[in-house]
């Protein structure tokens, strides 16, 4: 597991459960808290701990036939760099992180290579509250994956065998870039609203001008993957925003949850690559523009003071 945080705690922990050997690539409190005492995950469907090891180097851990990739995205560059270290031949590196441009930074780094990389998207509210404890409060908990491209191989099909006998829901998926999609029109949307209006995801649903700020930043980042080829299904813009009027009222994107603490955001890989992607292919995407700038201010702050 590169990134010891919410996702990776969680589906790391499930993993370590089902008997696995897994290892942690962690750091500070995380990384002491792991090796002393292992995961403890308190989640929908009650809680359980592993003992599990973590460590700070790649080197310390050897060669791996999966590596579950989830870092935050603005950390992806610097942790990349542990993957061809960890990576035993013919293995494969799968990334869980927001996005939709996480499967090709990997593949483009030196030692790892784009037949290597599964592009995944993770669905579940899963929150790091202390050094080595997860709590999943809600989502499907499920992964949909697969290889971009091409339709699933030997191998993605193998992971998809291990992950399902670790109890974690998952699908694989002959076209990745439809999920990824799919998802990005949701999150960008919402975590932005909710980011830039610092309100929970209920209280910008319940308010008329805030739900439609959300459904035409929805309709932007659409028209973007329909731009770029895309196809994304009938109907989603309703079924999205159905999803988050679904959500509990105090429910909060992680994004804003970072924001409130005072952490860095994933700014660039929600909204601003909305821009980016959109900027290619001749797309005005302005709210999603708007929010970047907004938020991509307190992002640098927060870089500024080291948090």
């Amino acid at each position: 597991m590169v990134g010891a945080g919410g996702v990776g705690g969680f589906f790391g922990a499930l993993l370590a459960r089902a008997g696995h050997d897994v290892s942690f690539l962690a750091r500070g409190d995380n990384l002491r808290a792991i090796r002393e005492h292992g995961v403890h995950v308190k989640g929908t469907a009650g809680e359980f701990d592993v003992a599990s090891r973590a460590y700070e180097s790649p080197d310390e851990i050897g060669r791996c036939a999966l590596v579950l990739f989830a870092v935050k995205t603005y950390d992806t560059d610097a942790a990349a760099l542990a993957v061809p270290t960890l990576l035993a031949p013919g293995g494969r590196v799968l990334t869980l992180q927001n996005g939709v441009e996480s499967a090709a930074m990997l593949g483009a780094v030196r030692g790892i290579g784009s037949d290597a990389v599964l592009a995944g998207c993770a669905y579940v509210q899963a929150t790091r509250t202390a050094p080595g404890r997860i709590e999943q409060s809600g989502g499907p908990c499920r992964i949909v994956f697969g290889e971009s491209g091409r339709r699933p191989g030997a191998e993605a099909r193998r992971i998809h065998s291990v992950l399902s006998e670790a109890t974690i829901p998952c699908e694989l998926a002959d076209d990745i870039d439809v999920a990824l999609w799919s998802k990005l029109v949701l999150i960008s949307a919402i975590a932005g609203v909710c980011g830039v209006e610092r309100l929970p995801l209920g209280e910008v649903i319940a308010s008329a001008p805030l739900r439609a700020l959300v459904t035409d930043a929805m309709r932007e980042t659409i028209a973007v993957a329909h731009a770029r080829g895309v196809a994304l299904p009938s109907g989603l813009l309703e079924k999205n925003l159905g999803i988050a009027a679904s959500f509990p009222h105090e429910a909060k994107p992680s994004l804003l949850v970072d924001l409130v603490a005072g952490r860095r955001i994933e700014i660039d890989a929600l909204s601003g690559a909305v821009v980016r992607l959109g900027a290619e292919v001749g797309i005005q995407t302005p709210i999603h523009r708007e929010i970047h700038e907004c938020l991509k201010a307190w992002d640098g702050a927060a870089v500024r003071h080291g948090k």
